[in-house]
């Protein structure tokens, strides 16, 4: 009996056969949001929404062997041709998916979308197949393991978006070596070279309770200078949680509200306002 690899649905393995036991079927779906059309367009997505075409994801067994699928023409199949992984009747074993299927640790440069998608590892509880069917759905989704961190910073007047960063000592930001972290973010207030009252950054950080000394740095694009804030308190961050920074300002940051929301979650942009 053949069957297929599929988001939703069996159909044929079209030019790739299992040699042996029963392939099996895959579908998944990421937590907390719904396919769109506009998500097909990779290049302007930076915080995975939904599987599109081309994702390559890991799926891992008990023993610790991967398998890496690819979601082409709307089904998943494997990422190296004729290379299904099969199952026997009556399989017991558990699996677990990822995403990005080569995720190495969160990266220090997020100025780019591939730097902030390549740090934001989702992964799904351990799911045992139905049958030949391993469904990642539901509440066995692909779900963010790290926080986010959303930088509001609203202006008098319209400026020209410069850099943002995070830095910390002694707490871990992000997976380089040494004692001091700092996370460059990604403009995600449209294109850097316009001018614009309010200028929105973000960046993927390890959960954790962050010390005080944790320290935002926004270059105001006035004559040089940099706006700073540094925390007086530890401030614990959480898995699959954005947390949002909102300043106003005219010569140095002045925060106005830190807001938590679920990791998929817009914030307000008019959550700071200029003073």
């Amino acid at each position: 009996m053949a069957f297929s690899l599929s988001a939703c649905s069996a159909t044929d393995h079209d030019d790739d056969t299992a040699t042996s036991g029963i392939p099996l079927e895959i579908e998944a779906e990421v937590q907390g949001t719904q396919p769109r059309a506009t998500d097909a367009d990779t290049d302007a997505v930076y915080d995975k929404k939904a599987f599109v075409e081309g994702d390559v994801i890991a799926i891992t067994d008990g023993s610790n062997s991967t398998y890496n699928y690819q979601y082409i023409s709307g089904k998943w199949k494997p990422a190296v041709s004729g290379s299904y992984h099969t199952i026997s009747s009556g399989n017991v074993a558990t699996y677990t998916g990822s995403y990005p299927s080569d995720f190495s640790g969160v990266q220090s440069d997020q100025t780019t979308r591939e730097g902030f998608r390549n740090s934001n590892l989702l992964k799904t509880p351990a799911t045992s197949p139905s049958g030949n069917l391993l469904s990642f759905t539901g509440e066995k989704n692909f779900a963010p393991q790290a926080a986010k961190i959303t930088i509001i910073v609203t202006y008098i007047e319209d400026r020209t978006p410069v850099s943002a960063t995070i830095a910390a000592t002694s707490t871990n930001l992000c997976n380089t070596s040494g004692n001091e972290h700092t996370v460059q973010c990604l403009y995600t207030a449209g294109a850097t070279s316009t001018a614009t009252s309010t200028h929105n950054w973000e960046c993927i950080v390890l959960p954790g309770n962050h010390t005080p000394g944790f320290t935002i740095v926004s270059n105001l694009n006035n004559a040089g200078k940099t706006g700073t804030f540094t925390a007086s308190q530890a401030i614990e961050m959480k898995a699959g949680y954005n947390y949002v920074f909102s300043f106003s300002t005219s010569n140095d940051l002045i925060l106005n509200s830190v807001t938590v929301l679920p990791f998929t979650d817009a914030p307000s942009q008019d959550a700071g306002s200029a003073s």
